[in-house]
């Protein structure tokens, strides 16, 4: 079926968008979403700093809603402090250096989780550490 829809996309444009999304989406290995059952809620008094944290899914296209990129390491900014004004929380996503929103953080993820992204990666925690 989805070659018959592979050629009809080529020969009408309109679907082509559509067709793309289905292609990525059958390519990617579906795999678990982090919810707020997979996070502990900061507590008064604490922040984000140098904690993992579960980030919504809501701001990555279609292709990258899946749990690998749903842990991040927080490492400062002024979105890690509830008290304070500015949302942005820098951090690394894999090794990369990445910013994020403090509305888009779901919570710190919890030991379970972050052993389960660990197994089902193949990656340790201490890649986000390096640098």
């Amino acid at each position: 079926m989805l070659k018959e829809i592979c050629v009809y996309a080529l020969e009408d444009r309109m679907y082509k968008n559509k067709v793309i999304f289905l292609i990525r989406k059958e390519n990617l290995k579906m795999t678990k979403i982090f919810t707020t059952n997979d996070c502990v809620q900061l507590k008064d008094g604490e922040n984000y700093v140098d904690k993992f944290v579960i980030l919504s899914t809501r701001q990555f296209k279609p292709e990258y809603q899946n749990a690998k990129n749903q842990l991040f390491y927080a490492e400062g900014g002024f979105g890690c402090y509830p008290d304070k004004l500015g949302g942005k929380v820098f951090g690394k996503l894999f090794d990369e250096p990445y910013q994020t929103r403090r509305e888009y953080i779901l919570g710190v993820a919890t030991e379970e989780a972050i052993v389960e992204w660990e197994t089902e990666y193949g990656m340790s925690r201490e890649v986000f550490m390096k640098n």
